[in-house]
Parts: C-alpha cells; sequence; structure tokens
C-alpha cells in the first residue's frame, strides 16, 4: 500500500509539471483567444479563382488560401476586379494578399512575396484552329494574327522573347482579365491568346500549339503588412512538411487541361476532299477484329475504336471504311502504297512500318510532347539526312532555351554550338567548349574534321 501512494504521488508530480509547462508554451495565433485577423485579397476570374453558378468559390489559389487560414486562422474578404487593376491596389495598399504572382525585380519594389513559390504555372500559345487557317505545324501561319496579351504580365514579357526567337509578328490586342479574354474569343474577336495551362479554352475552339515560357508563383503581401508575411512564410513552410505534394495536386485538378482535339482548316480541307478514312486490320486478329462465320460480321475492339474515333474530334464527324488483309505483310505494303490511310493495330510497334528516320523523328517528337526541365537525348539524329538534323536541331535551340539538355551523339556537325561538351575516350573524361576541345584533344579535332571536312577552327 505504501508503494502504491509512492507511485501516485510520482504521476501527480509529473503532471503537474507537464500542465505548468504546456501553459508556458506560446499557443498559435488563431488558437490564442484573439480575434481573426481579416486580409483583403484581390479575385480576379481565372482557373486560379472560380466564381460557380451559385457564388460558390473555387480554384487552385482559393483553395491554397483556404489551407493557409488553417494554420493562421485568417478570415478573408475577397475584392474582384481585373489583374492589372488589383496589382495596382496592392501597390496602393488597398488590398493585403494576392495569389498566384510572378516576382520580378519591379514588382518587388512595390510588394512583398512569400517565401516559399506556390506552385509554378506553364505559358501556352491557345489558337482558333477551326475559323482562321493557323495550322500547329507550321508557326509562320500566326504572322499577322490578333493574340490576347495581359499588358503587365510576366507571360507576356515572356511572349515578346519568344515571339522575337521564332521571327513572328503579331498584333496584340490588350486584356485585364480571363472573362475578357473568353469574351473576345467567343466573339471572334482574337485568334489567339497567351494563357496558363487550363481546360476552360477547350470550349472556345483554342488549342495549345506552343509552349511560350514558365515561372514560379508567390503571394504577394502589400508592403504595409509585414505581419501577414511572416504568418504565411511560417505556414507555408508546416505545409511544405505537411502536405509535400499539394501545390502538384491542386495543378492537377485546376490546371492540367484535358483537351478536346480540334482540326485545323488545313486538316477540315484534308478530311473533305479525302473522304473516308480507310482503316487497314488483319481479318483474323484475336479480340481485335474477326470475321463470325456463320454471319460474316466483324466483331473486336476495332469495332469500338471507330465508335470512339468517330466524335472525337469536337469540330469533325470522322467517317471511316474498313479493308481488311489475311496477313501484316499485305497490310503493310497496302499502307506504303497508298490503299490505306492507317492499320489497326499493328504488333503494338509503331516503328516496325516506318523507315529509320521516320521512327527516328516520331521518338523524338514523343519525347519534346511533354516539356520537362531536363532532357537526355540519345543520338536522336541517327537515320537523319544532314539538312532534317539541321532543322530539327535549330528547333531544339528554340525549344530548349529554358531547360537543360544533354545530347549524346557521335555526329559532331552542331558540337560548336555547344555551351560544353564532355569528351570520353579510352577511359578518359575531358570537358570544355568545342574551341578547348579542338586544341587539346587530337582525337576530337580528327573526328570533327573528318565529319565536317572543316579545318582547324573553321566553323567553330
Amino acid at each position: 500500500m505504501c508503494q502504491i501512494r509512492v507511485n501516485l504521488r510520482r504521476w501527480a508530480c509529473l503532471l503537474a509539471a507537464l500542465a505548468c509547462l504546456l501553459a508556458l508554451l506560446p499557443l498559435p495565433a488563431h488558437a490564442a483567444g484573439a480575434a481573426s485577423k481579416v486580409v483583403r485579397v484581390g479575385w480576379y476570374e481565372d482557373a486560379y479563382n472560380i466564381t460557380g453558378k451559385n457564388g460558390e468559390r473555387s480554384g487552385y489559389a482559393y483553395e491554397y488560401e483556404q489551407s493557409v487560414a488553417a494554420y493562421t486562422g485568417w478570415t478573408y474578404e475577397y475584392i474582384k476586379a481585373g489583374w492589372s487593376d488589383l496589382l495596382q491596389m496592392m501597390k496602393n495598399g488597398e488590398i493585403d494578399l494576392m495569389a498566384g504572382v510572378s516576382y520580378t525585380e519591379d514588382r518587388a519594389q512595390d510588394m512583398l512575396f512569400s517565401e516559399l513559390p506556390m506552385g509554378r504555372e506553364i505559358y501556352y500559345l491557345y489558337a482558333d484552329l477551326t475559323h482562321t487557317d493557323i495550322s500547329a505545324s507550321d508557326l509562320r501561319t500566326l504572322n499577322g494574327k490578333r493574340i490576347a496579351l495581359m499588358k503587365t504580365s510576366v507571360e507576356a514579357a515572356q511572349f515578346y522573347q519568344w515571339e522575337e526567337d521564332h521571327g513572328l509578328h503579331l498584333q496584340y490586342v490588350w486584356s485585364n482579365s480571363f472573362e475578357q479574354d473568353k469574351q473576345q474569343a467567343q466573339g471572334r474577336e482574337i485568334d489567339c491568346v497567351i494563357s496558363t495551362e487550363t481546360p476552360g479554352w477547350v470550349e472556345y475552339g483554342m488549342s495549345a500549339i506552343a509552349q511560350t515560357g514558365g515561372s514560379d508563383i508567390y503571394f504577394a503581401i502589400s508592403r504595409t503588412r509585414q505581419d501577414l508575411k511572416e504568418e504565411l512564410d511560417h505556414a507555408m513552410r508546416k505545409m511544405e512538411f505537411d502536405k509535400p505534394f499539394y501545390a502538384d495536386e491542386l495543378y492537377q485538378r485546376y490546371l492540367s487541361a484535358s483537351y478536346t482535339p480540334v482540326l485545323s482548316r488545313e486538316e477540315q480541307d484534308w478530311v473533305t476532299q479525302h473522304g473516308d478514312i480507310r482503316i487497314g486490320f488483319l481479318t483474323s486478329d484475336a479480340g481485335i477484329s474477326t470475321y463470325v462465320p456463320e454471319s460474316g460480321q466483324l466483331v473486336g475492339v476495332i469495332n469500338d475504336y471507330i465508335t470512339f474515333a468517330s466524335d472525337s474530334i469536337s469540330n469533325q464527324k470522322l467517317d471511316f471504311s474498313l479493308v481488311g488483309y489475311d496477313s501484316m505483310e499485305e497490310e503493310v505494303q497496302a499502307l506504303k502504297d497508298g490503299q490505306i490511310d492507317l492499320i489497326f493495330h499493328f504488333a503494338q510497334n509503331p516503328y516496325v512500318a516506318l523507315s529509320g528516320g521516320q521512327a527516328q523523328r516520331l521518338a523524338l517528337a514523343r519525347t519534346l510532347a511533354h516539356p520537362r526541365p531536363v532532357l537526355v537525348l540519345d543520338d536522336p539524329f541517327s537515320a537523319l539526312d544532314r539538312s532534317t538534323e539541321d532543322a530539327i536541331f535549330a528547333e531544339l535551340q528554340a525549344y530548349a532555351r529554358d531547360k537543360v539538355v544533354f545530347l549524346i551523339s557521335h555526329r559532331l556537325y552542331h558540337f560548336p554550338q555547344m555551351q560544353q561538351i564532355i569528351f570520353m575516350e579510352g577511359g578518359r573524361t575531358t570537358v570544355g567548349t568545342h574551341e578547348e576541345l579542338m586544341g587539346a584533344v587530337p582525337v576530337y579535332r580528327q573526328l570533327y574534321e573528318s565529319q565536317t571536312g572543316l579545318k582547324g577552327g573553321e566553323g567553330a
């Protein structure tokens, strides 16, 4: 009994000590009993800030702000205006917080920025391929077209450089909001627009045809509200630890576009003139395409494909005709002779029916179709003729302006234009520019001269 009393005293003392310790620890600002801070937040309609038909709010920025409030206890008062107007209101101290703002030195003179970015956005050129002669495969068709831009935005500044790099000249139509851009597109007052990735343009017949830039985005804070910046930075650091993939989840939910394909005018003309798209298939490909002997009916997933593909283009119904073959060799020959337009399906290997150069271009196109900050290209110009290699390299240079590219190749034609070269031979590695390797590595010099026909420093 004595031992039990001693143990109870010890536990009582321990609990009392813990209670004293907890009383001394600071509570979070929103849990300390103080009144919640009211934060005036800029609201501009786009994929970051969405207002539903019944006034309900959602969007990338809105959800991020609600998560911040869970840490800070803030209450928001939303103030709606155009993008440029909100930036001016931020400078004037008329709003306290604004989401989705790219950092620039000029802006940093007038407003504060969160310590951490709230995400990254990519800028695309969306074009009306249905009502214009713009072709995604020929950027020169953009010349003279009307393009909507937000004048004071970073996406516009990056577009000017992209336009210059590609030797293009478009007519600028100034805009102050996503809503204004949509109205102009609906009224066909513009032919294209620069915008962040968003599924919102599909309903207006706009398709993304080029990436023009990208930027980290931050919360901008009024210079008069240093208190908000400190609380916001603390909350975002906690969020990065608690929910490390939160920004990626929001991007997939609100910004990642699910595009409905549209045909350009050129493609529509081809379909009209060509008529039915002719599909070759094997007459006894189990599960894919097989004739039922009793009825002569064609069964298999080919029927599902045609049903799906017929209405897969938003601005054009597609018609198909089927041509059966007994062997794969007959199919391939028919495709080469122009008797059919495509094969369904082809041994699950699209490269079999292609020449080496065609397969190489297809593989490179697939690699570049999805923007990535770092690219590793292993001998991408093999099986290509020199003129095609030159053309692709020129496009690759423009595409990779803001990326890191590791190009592995034994063809040295374009090495003088590389920033750094890693030359490996006989277990030894030498790093330098083209000029440095020409002077320091005899084997490199011999390879370059034998391939290009140039001597010494010519062409370097």
